[in-house]
């Protein structure tokens, strides 16, 4: 094909069926490869010791044609003073760790510094130990679910889907750089990975002997004390552990025994929000009690069950499943809902719609969402009630 000069016939440049190549030029050895999905990459052809070589300069547009150029032009001129470039390139390769520091710096200014830290900190304590030494252009995608694996393997699901998707986007600045030909991220099905492991996850005690036994073995837990009343609160309340970490002193109303959560802290999609009312929760006796027990210690916080470590913040995802496995269950906080619904529907005192109230599982039944309203309140006062005597 005929060589191009200009940024426009870069640009005008379409995807085919097939990968191809255009020769740039005035630029010996550069041209542009263009693939079946559109991506453009530099490439820049040499032979040195009487073997022909390929190297990459970058992906366009992020390497403009004036800095492909000039790369080119830095290639030749090693050429000609005996130099394989590609050999010294690969003196200078760069590790994940370096890339990742690279990729943080460069968008420090467009996020706020909690999020700055959030991430880094993620990369140190579970990627570099294990691939941050490692030059980011070797990166398999073993490698990369090398360092998602051990986090969902401590029940971290969130924690381990944030990482892998921080970690995507690492590897494809680094593409785009030229750092790197592949993001091995591209190739990992996450949601089978994650439907996968959520099924792992989500297993629950559900038989009710040993749910009970599980209760009294929370009762008994030796460690923070906000810990075991939080999962304590999760047992008797069946709510996700999300909103019983997060849940705030300002969302109890003791006079009338009940939670309520604003409909945008649950898990329901923004679009659908005002189909919906603020979710009541009605507490028994029992929950009663373990609020009060936790008043008497995190009433100055903001967080019902704050980080024993800072009462500004509230518990880690990771608190409630830690403690559940220094009891020796493999199980996590979110499988205490499976209980729940498993034994409350097998006892059959309750309608299954009432049930899946409590859950907040309104979106499958229409049923199920007009019990959140007021007038269905009492219905589910009985079944929590039901559920904290039985449990206790």
């Amino acid at each position: 094909r005929m060589t191009i000069l200009t940024v426009k016939e870069i640009e005008a440049l379409k995807a085919k069926e097939k990968l191809y190549r255009v020769k740039i030029g005035n630029a010996d050895g550069l041209f542009i490869e263009v693939s079946p999905n559109g991506r453009k990459r530099w490439r820049f052809r040499y032979r040195f010791d009487g073997k022909e070589k390929t190297a990459g300069l970058g992906v366009y547009p992020d390497i403009g044609l004036k800095d492909a150029r000039a790369k080119a032009l830095d290639y030749r001129r090693k050429l000609y003073d005996g130099i394989d470039p590609v050999s010294v390139a690969d003196e200078h390769r760069i590790s994940f760790m370096e890339v990742v520091e690279k990729y943080l710096e460069a968008r420090r200014d467009k996020i706020s510094e909690s999020h700055y830290k959030r991430t880094k900190n993620a990369f140190i304590n579970h990627a570099y130990p294990l691939i941050g030494d490692k030059p980011v252009d070797e990166l398999t995608k073993a490698d990369i679910l090398s360092t998602i694996h051990p986090v969902m393997e401590r029940g971290n699901y969130e924690s381990a889907k944030k990482l892998l998707q921080m970690t995507g986007s690492v590897m494809k600045w680094a593409a785009l750089r030229g750092y790197c030909e592949n993001n091995p991220v591209a190739v990992i099905d996450a949601k089978t990975l994650f439907e996968d492991q959520r099924v792992k996850m989500y297993a629950a005690v559900t038989d009710p002997d040993a749910f009970k036994k599980l209760y009294e073995s929370i009762d008994g837990y030796t460690g923070s004390f906000i810990v075991r009343e939080g999962l304590k609160m999760l047992a008797l309340t069946a709510l996700r552990p999300g909103n019983v970490r997060m849940m705030e002193w300002e969302w109890i109303d003791f006079d009338k025994k009940l939670i309520v959560i604003p409909k945008a802290k649950m898990k329901i999609r923004k679009k659908h929000l005002d189909d919906y009312v603020d979710f009541r929760v009605p507490l028994s006796k029992q929950a009663v009690d373990v609020l009060e027990a936790v008043r008497t210690v995190t009433s100055r916080s903001k967080y019902v069950f704050p980080s024993p470590n800072s009462y500004a913040k509230p518990l880690s995802e990771a608190a409630f499943n830690v403690a559940l496995g220094r009891l020796g269950y493999e199980v996590v906080g979110h499988g205490f809902r499976s209980s729940f619904s498993t034994i409350a529907h097998e006892v059959g005192k309750f309608d299954g719609d009432l049930i899946e109230a409590a859950l907040a599982h309104f979106g499958n039944s229409t049923v199920a969402r007009r019990y959140n309203r007021t007038d269905y309140l009492d219905k589910r006062r009985e079944l929590m009630e039901w559920w904290g005597e039985w449990l206790t």
